[in-house]
């Protein structure tokens, strides 16, 4: 009997010292749904009920879509009637064209050339339906993005 007593005493001790070290060094394991409550108490997970809350605009989507500025939408297409090196002479172009009823302005320079365009138009179909007109008046140009 003396020996159970000291076998129950013994196996007590140890059993005690083992969970005194566990719990003073390591966390006590809470499980899946404890640990969310924690997190979810302290505001770092939301939950999962909760619906996100979306703030509408007053605009329609066209509206939207129309107000939008994307860099396609701000050039412009241009029927090219020439280019040249010298300012001058693309002005002297310009003054021709003008005089022959077109709306032609000097639109721009690359590599030290300066583009004179019979026309400009925000949409490219509209440029490309102008150019196959003007080819049929036999009419030299192309169009340029710029």
């Amino acid at each position: 009997m003396k020996t159970s007593c000291y076998l129950l005493l013994c196996t007590f001790i140890l059993s005690s010292s083992a969970f005194a070290q566990t719990n003073s060094n390591t966390h006590l394991d809470l499980g899946f749904s404890a640990k969310m409550n924690h997190l979810t108490a302290l505001n770092v997970v939301t939950k999962v009920d909760e619906e996100p809350k979306v703030k509408k605009s007053s605009r329609t989507l066209s509206e939207i879509l129309a107000s939008s500025k994307k860099s396609e939408d701000l050039s412009k297409y241009h029927l090219i009637a020439g280019c040249f090196s010298s300012l001058l002479n693309a002005e002297t172009l310009v003054n021709k064209l003008i005089a022959d009823s077109y709306s032609a302005s000097v639109v721009g320079v690359e590599d030290d050339l300066y583009f004179v365009a019979f026309k400009t138009f925000n949409v490219y179909e509209d440029a490309i339906d102008s150019l196959v007109e003007f080819k049929a008046q036999g009419l030299d140009s192309w169009v340029k993005r710029m």
